[in-house]
């Protein structure tokens, strides 16, 4: 449902020889965490950001920009049983080349075992809470 469409690309720049290099990796809403290598959510993503590649041309370390088709408003967080004990950020902070974007949870979806549940926070603060055995 969130891995389909893209909603921008990453360009990776070098400072030392000029080449620019567009990504074909696209990027979507959905960040899948597999396992837990950091503490929270936010320390996932920020470790991406800052995985270093090198020029194909010079050999030197490019920089990273996440460039969005239009400023990002919702990104889902899939985490794996593997990921277990990641501590789920309130809110989460995109580098994008207009500068820093937060996003704020609104929800959660999630599997118990046997069912889903839903909790998801309106934009007026309203909780609504869904268990598909306890509420039908």
């Amino acid at each position: 449902m969130f891995t389909g469409k893209s909603i921008g690309k990453i360009l990776f720049n070098c400072t030392n020889c000029g080449a620019s290099i567009t990504s074909a990796t696209k990027i979507t809403t959905l960040f899948t965490f597999t396992v837990k290598k950091y503490a929270s959510i936010q320390e996932h993503i920020d470790a991406i950001s800052r995985k270093m590649k090198k020029c194909s041309h010079c050999n030197e370390n490019v920089s990273k920009t996440h460039k969005y088709n239009s400023p990002p408003c919702l990104q889902v967080i899939s985490l794996s049983p593997q990921s277990q004990g990641v501590k789920i950020s309130k809110s989460i902070m995109l580098e994008t080349e207009n500068g820093p974007i937060t996003l704020n949870i609104h929800g959660a979806i999630y599997y118990t075992g046997s069912h889903f549940v839903s909790c998801i926070i309106s934009p007026t603060g309203e909780v609504w809470y869904h268990d598909g055995i306890e509420t039908k």
